[in-house]
């Protein structure tokens, strides 16, 4: 059942990242070529990776670090 669920979630990346390819070849303009291409491929790429970023840094800010809390926590597990 985990091996079926990852295929399933490998799958579904593919499926988007090919999608995504998709929408960048049709708006991109051809005289620019694979430069702007490239463009929108790195913002895609930063679009998906600042989210976990932000989520350790809320973690991590959100984290009682007083002695007194009413339950330990070290950032990523309650105690």
């Amino acid at each position: 059942l985990i091996m079926l669920i990852g295929a399933a979630g490998t799958f579904a990346a593919e499926f988007i990242f090919v999608a995504q390819m998709a929408f960048f070849a049709r708006v991109s303009d051809p005289a620019l070529g694979g430069t702007y291409m490239t463009l929108l491929n790195t913002l895609g790429n930063l679009g998906g990776k600042w989210p976990p970023t932000v989520a350790f840094y809320l973690v991590d800010a959100f984290t009682c670090k007083k002695p007194d809390c009413s339950m330990q926590t070290d950032g990523f597990y309650v105690v």
